[in-house]
């Protein structure tokens, strides 16, 4: 996998350090969808930031999908903010993220063997 570095500048924009030119967070979500890896630090401070930028963008595509989230569902994540995230919501990512790598796996054996797929 390729990585990509990038650094925050004060003005809060983005700078890909290979390309010498500031990106948006679109940009770097499709550089990920290419199979690109990022690493984001600040400029000023030197910190690693990498997971407050993936974050960000993960907010943004969430916030095109959130009509479909229950405002039932996330009130209670409001109210048991510490349990959801600490205990049940990372090992629950944990899980699924193996799933769909096993999904992934089988999606690209079904594709060399011929059949069509989407992968």
């Amino acid at each position: 996998m390729k990585k990509i570095y990038l650094k925050r500048y004060d003005n809060r924009r983005l700078y890909n350090t290979a390309q010498k030119k500031y990106v948006n967070l679109s940009e770097i979500n499709e550089l990920i969808k290419k199979g690109y890896s990022i690493s984001v630090v600040d400029q000023k401070t030197g910190e690693d930031i990498t997971n407050q930028v993936l974050l960000q963008i993960i907010y943004n595509i969430a916030i095109e999908h959130m009509s479909k989230i229950s405002t039932s569902l996330l009130h209670k994540i409001i109210e048991f903010e510490n349990y959801f995230y600490n205990e049940f919501f990372l090992k629950y990512l944990e899980n699924i993220y193996g799933m769909f790598n096993i999904f992934l796996e089988e999606k690209k054996s079904e594709n060399k063997e011929g059949e069509n797929g989407w992968l």
